[in-house]
């Protein structure tokens, strides 16, 4: 399959997968990993293109993850952006985070192994409008409020 290079005369990413970590608050101590997972699809036969990303926060409990989808269509020789939204925050747990809740059918990349996960559209609303108004800053503080009511902790801070 010939590869696509016009994606890169736009200063996107090429269709694949991409990972990349990402570094602390700044002015704030605390033990999170971040990260960020990026997918960009193609579909050639319509000219629709999407890029998904995921922003994760990883804890010692589990990993809160925020999904966000961009659409996007190349017309020709110009790409039309169509407005970005968010897809889910989803919790993933090496322990049930409900009574009775299953475990997912496959291994889970995020935590590395069984996995519970749930997930919530509503709040991927939220997160993704305290990004637009407020900044990335304020997107991954909501992600933390987050974890600790999922997995009802905090991260301990460093001494």
């Amino acid at each position: 399959m010939k590869e696509d290079n016009s994606f890169s005369k736009f200063g996107l990413l090429q269709p694949g997968r991409y990972h990349f970590d990402v570094p602390p608050l700044k002015g704030r101590r605390s033990t999170f990993q971040r990260s960020l997972g990026i997918m960009v699809n193609k579909n050639a036969g319509i000219g629709f293109y999407s890029t998904m990303f995921w922003l994760f926060l990883k804890g010692s409990s589990g990993v809160v993850q925020f999904s966000l989808l961009w659409p996007y269509e190349k017309i020709g020789d110009q790409l039309e952006m169509h407005m970005p939204f968010p897809v889910d925050i989803g919790f993933h747990s090496p322990r049930p985070l409900y009574e009775g809740q299953a475990p997912d059918d496959e291994e889970c990349s995020a935590i590395g192994g069984i996995c519970y996960y749930k997930s919530s559209d509503l709040l991927a609303q939220r997160a993704f409008d305290m990004f637009l108004e407020y900044g990335e800053r304020a997107l991954w503080l909501f992600m933390e409020n987050e974890y600790e009511k999922a997995f009802g902790e905090g991260e301990e801070q460093p001494k």
